[in-house]
């Protein structure tokens, strides 16, 4: 399965992730729960959504870290 997490591209082996939560965990395992979004195929994903959105090869997901400052 190939998966591209903010232009750079992974490849995972079985088995594998059952939904975008479980994705995320598995590719940024350090992950701060608050302050970030996630679009899915250029889509933006409501966290309460995570575990219902089944994530294919060769998605696209970008992570979006919020920021203090202007």
């Amino acid at each position: 399965m190939y998966i591209k997490l903010n232009s750079k591209i992974y490849e995972l082996e079985a088995p594998f992730p059952e939904n975008l939560e479980q994705m995320l965990v598995r590719l940024v395992p350090n992950m701060k729960p608050t302050g970030i979004a996630v679009a899915l195929n250029n889509t933006v994903v409501p966290r309460e959504l995570w575990t219902k959105t089944p994530v294919a090869t060769q998605s696209e997901i970008t992570l979006i870290t919020a920021t203090q400052g202007g």
